[in-house]
């Protein structure tokens, strides 16, 4: 197992939909996230993709929770009043 840092093409210019099907090419079947829109996560769903919310804190201690599998989804940091808007 390892850890690589992948430069995100959609930092720079964001086309929705790119991010997921970016990853979807590189082999992620789950992605980890602050938050974000109902939009976005629809998105990476179509690509099969996990979508697992309200991560906090350091990249290396999310990554151990997720080895030892006690991540769980927390409240959607961009919406945590549970509203997404479209």
């Amino acid at each position: 197992m390892k850890k690589e840092i992948i430069a995100n093409p959609g930092a720079i210019q964001h086309e929705p939909g790119s991010v997921p099907k970016f990853l979807y090419d590189q082999g992620a079947n789950v992605i980890v996230s602050g938050g974000m829109g109902g939009r976005a996560i629809q998105n990476f769903e179509q690509y099969g993709i996990e979508v697992i919310l309200g991560a906090t804190g350091p990249v290396d201690n999310t990554i151990n929770k997720i080895l030892d599998g006690t991540l769980k989804s927390g409240v959607n940091i961009a919406h945590p009043d549970g509203h997404h808007r479209h």
